[in-house]
């Protein structure tokens, strides 16, 4: 820049100021192999100084990193998120954690290849982002997919445990053109996709801020928060009505206490008769569309929506390609 000194490495970085703190220049030209990734420098033939890899094995770097947590933490922050994790050892990033509070949210970003990889960084993060689940969500969302595959997915390690689990349908990675496009959604399925992360009770979620002022988004925000202690059950869609067991369906029952439907066809979805076993009888709001479903006991004993935005119908009907959230409604 014009009138700026640029300083060459390494006494560009003020407090790094050795080449002993560094490794040895060399690219990473192999993203599967993990001692390239923690040892080599971000850079490229058209970008040779890139980013240079700092020793984080060494005390002195270690110590500087934690004062830089320190620092943060005392400016008040109450969560810290750990970009591109799987640049630091393992070893050396918990012993760099070890000054943060347990009280703290705190997550690595970790791209994991696979289950086993991105479980492998659990023991030094609390959580970690669940791209495992980014991958069984497009897969359920594609063109001949199954919703009802997103039934209890960390069961069989299509998804992250819910403890250990950052859950997401996008975040500033996939968002980004020209990067990771394997993981780019429709736009129309985007914000059913961000709806199931909302509307589920594992993981912690997290929406991009471009994402967040979608209705269904908005909605679907809304319904989490309300139903946070409640627990999680994917109701299958026979005990509902005979066409509801089918790909483009999936009920999320919270409790006794709200309902999620997500509908990703492309037409609407109408029955004139539904049953509602998980529900209480009584009325529920809708938070996107703002109307009431209501369940009653029929003769057989069974529970029944008995109206749907009108007294005059019963059942479900809803609109292709759209996410409903029912909580109960206050007496």
């Amino acid at each position: 820049m014009a009138g700026h000194d640029i300083k060459p490495f390494p006494q560009a970085y003020p407090i790094f100021q050795k080449q002993e703190y560094f490794h040895n220049q060399a690219c990473i030209n192999n993203y599967n192999n993990s001692s390239e990734v923690e040892n080599n420098w971000l850079c490229s033939k058209d970008d040779p100084e890139g980013l240079p890899d700092l020793k984080t094995g060494l005390p002195y770097v270690q110590e500087q990193q934690q004062n830089y947590l320190k620092k943060l933490l005392d400016f008040g922050f109450d969560g810290l998120r750990f970009d591109a994790a799987k640049h630091i050892s393992r070893q050396d990033m918990q012993k760099i954690l070890a000054v943060i509070p347990n009280d703290k949210l705190y997550y690595g970003e970790v791209i994991g290849n696979n289950y086993g990889e991105s479980m492998s960084y659990i023991p030094v993060f609390p959580k970690v982002t669940d791209f495992q689940l980014v991958n069984t969500l497009k897969d359920a969302f594609n063109v001949g997919g199954d919703l009802r595959s997103l039934v209890n997915p960390s069961d069989t390690q299509r998804a992250l445990p819910g403890k250990d689990a950052v859950t997401f349908a996008r975040n500033h990675d996939t968002w980004a053109p020209g990067q990771f496009d394997n993981w780019k959604f429709d736009r129309g399925d985007l914000p059913l996709a961000t709806a199931y992360v909302l509307a589920i009770n594992e993981g912690t979620p997290l929406i991009l801020n471009f994402d967040a002022f979608n209705p269904t988004v908005v909605a679907a925000t809304q319904f989490h928060k309300k139903m946070d202690a409640q627990p999680q059950y994917y109701r299958n869609g026979n005990d509902i009505a005979a066409s509801a067991d089918n790909p483009n369906l999936l009920f999320i029952e919270r409790g006794d206490q709200g309902l999620a439907i997500i509908n990703k066809a492309g037409t609407k979805f109408d029955v004139e008769a539904a049953k509602m076993p998980g529900l209480e009888v009584g009325c529920y709001d809708e938070l996107q569309y703002n109307f009431k479903m209501c369940v009653a006991k029929g003769d057989d004993g069974q529970k029944y929506i008995t109206e749907w935005g009108s007294k005059n119908r019963g059942g479900i009907e809803m609109g292709p390609r759209t996410a409903l959230f029912f909580v109960r409604a206050e007496a």
